[in-house]
């Protein structure tokens, strides 16, 4: 049973950027979306990958001098959503 599913989108957020321009680079030539914060996105809207800030999805700024960006409802579902279970699943 191949249970392998492609990649539609990625949160990419970190603190070290050592790495991440080739790993960035393979996941764009797959038309990957991205979705970033602060210098992270800075560091792909460098490399002239189109980047969504997460600000844009969850419309909410950082907080804590930057340090929470991503902790929100909007983004947590998403990651934590089970495709499978139906009472998960969020009419459009």
């Amino acid at each position: 049973m191949n249970t392998a599913k492609t990649i539609q989108s990625a949160l990419i957020s970190v603190f070290s950027k050592e790495g991440l321009e080739p790993i960035v680079r393979k996941l764009h030539e797959q038309n990957v979306i991205f979705y970033s914060t602060g210098g992270t996105e800075e560091f792909i809207k460098n490399l002239g990958i189109p980047v969504i800030p997460v600000e844009d999805v969850t419309t909410y700024p950082s907080i804590l001098g930057g340090r929470v960006k991503t902790l929100h409802p909007k983004v947590f579902g998403g990651i934590l959503n089970r495709q499978d279970n139906e009472s998960d699943v969020i009419p459009a």
